[in-house]
């Protein structure tokens, strides 16, 4: 049967088999030397806590390639088991930081291409040797290699700020894979330019019409947009706005389209007064 004890026992216990300070266990590190197959980090990059545990494996992950072979975001994603856009913002991440740069490349006549260098400004490049010529490996025009590049003895990178060679890596073009170019931002019309379309009436009636539906309840800014675009389509097409507001405001809607269309049905299919009941028997005794 187990023995009772006390709270004040069982604690006593605790701190009697509590670790102390001198009998926790150190760590060694047993380091092997290695001479081929390896890559060397800046330490400076390893420790930084202002960067992400992503963007130093990033980091990490390129200056294990050559600067021959071909990179792409759709490849060092995929080595990263990450999406693209996360593998963009570790990526920017370490531009934020100027650890890497990279810039566009141009062709013979001056225009931008697909193609990207990238260069890390913190590791220069003493004698890195050259892919033998016996080497199975070697880099293609649409798609990146992978292998171990065992022939490639990745030693002689020194963190010396004598030496002005630095490190780049290129980019490949691979079309519908790589969309790292952003494109230009379609030009929007704002609020006021919109409105600049409408002359005083018109622009009373949307006033009016602003208030009407604010009274009706929170009028967010898309909804603005949308009401705003709805008064320059009716506009194009000729319709009176101050007629389609004043009918949206008797009628409580909130779309200044459904006045318009009930205008525009209006006009299409008149509607005739009945003969009153008198007429009608007047007519009968004749």
């Amino acid at each position: 049967m187990r023995p009772y004890r006390s709270k004040q026992m069982r604690g006593s216990f605790k701190r009697a088999f509590r670790e102390s300070p001198s009998q926790k266990e150190f760590i060694m590190i047993h380091k092997t030397k290695i001479t081929q197959n390896f890559t060397i980090v800046p330490n400076d990059v390893i420790k930084d806590s202002s960067l992400s545990i992503g963007a130093r494996m990033l980091y990490t992950l390129i200056l294990s390639f050559p600067k021959e072979w071909n990179l792409n975001i759709a490849h060092l994603a995929k080595l990263l088991n990450i999406s693209e856009n996360t593998a963009r913002k570790y990526r920017n991440e370490l531009v934020n930081a100027n650890i890497i740069t990279f810039k566009q490349e141009l062709d013979s006549q001056g225009k931008f291409t697909h193609n990207f260098s990238y260069s890390c400004q913190n590791l220069e490049i003493e004698n890195i040797q050259e892919i033998q010529e016996h080497s199975q490996s070697y880099p293609f025009n649409k798609k990146p290699v992978c292998g171990k590049n065992e022939d490639i003895i990745n030693n002689n990178i020194i963190n010396n700020k004598d030496y002005s060679k630095r490190l780049l890596f290129v980019v490949m073009e691979s079309f519908r894979q790589f969309s790292d170019t952003k494109k230009p931002k379609s030009q929007k019309l704002t609020q006021d330019e919109m409105l600049s379309h409408l002359n005083t009436q018109e622009k009373q009636a949307y006033y009016d019409f602003i208030s009407y539906r604010k009274e009706k309840g929170f009028v967010a800014k898309s909804t603005m947009i949308s009401i705003t675009k709805d008064f320059l389509s009716l506009k194009n097409v000729g319709a009176d706005l101050r007629e389609c507001v004043d009918l949206c405001i008797n009628r409580g809607w909130s779309g200044i389209m459904c006045a318009h269309k009930s205008l525009t049905r209006k006009l299409h299919y008149p509607t005739y007064a009945k003969p009153k009941q008198n007429d009608a028997l007047a007519n009968l005794e004749l």
